[in-house]
């Protein structure tokens, strides 16, 4: 039996995507432009462009078509690989929120501040140590989804 995505899950997924390609994409294009870089820098660029270049192609496939996370129904290890990737999605995306929302929310929160902005920063490390989990849960759904597939193909027995 195929499992239709739902739409949360579809813009769950883009936010998830996006919150790991906006602060990658700001350490490749925000370097200091007064360095010089060496040759073997401009040869590590590429597989850092192509990884990016993958994660919009995903990015346009998931939010143009609306069977693109559609998948068959798996029991067992796979049902729980699809279930914590599907958690670590949300969580991936409520940190996208979260790091593009914090710096007002905490402004609005505290009464006093501090003159170096420690508040700010200890809000950008606890994000940063989450950051890693929405990748995680993409590459768990994504096993399960397509080890479904896998499971489903009809040559697959012959």
């Amino acid at each position: 039996m195929r499992i239709p995505s739902s739409w949360p899950l579809r813009i769950a997924y883009a936010s998830t995507l996006l919150g790991f390609l906006l602060p990658f994409t700001r350490g490749l294009l925000g370097s200091t432009p007064g360095i010089r870089l060496g040759a073997w820098s401009y040869v590590l660029l590429v597989p850092a462009l192509i990884l990016a270049a993958t994660c919009l192609w995903r990015l346009v496939i998931v939010l143009s078509d609306r069977n693109a996370l559609d998948s068959f129904a798996v029991d067992g290890a796979l049902l729980a690989a699809r279930r914590v990737g599907t958690l670590l999605i949300y969580l991936g995306a409520a940190v996208l929120v979260l790091s593009v929302l914090g710096g007002p929310i905490v402004w609005l929160l505290l009464s006093h501040h501090t003159e170096s902005g420690a508040e700010y920063f200890l809000l950008r490390l606890f994000l940063a140590l989450f950051t890693g989990i929405g990748p995680v849960g993409l590459v768990a759904f994504e096993f399960s989804r397509m080890r479904s597939f896998e499971l489903k193909d009809p040559e697959r027995d012959t």
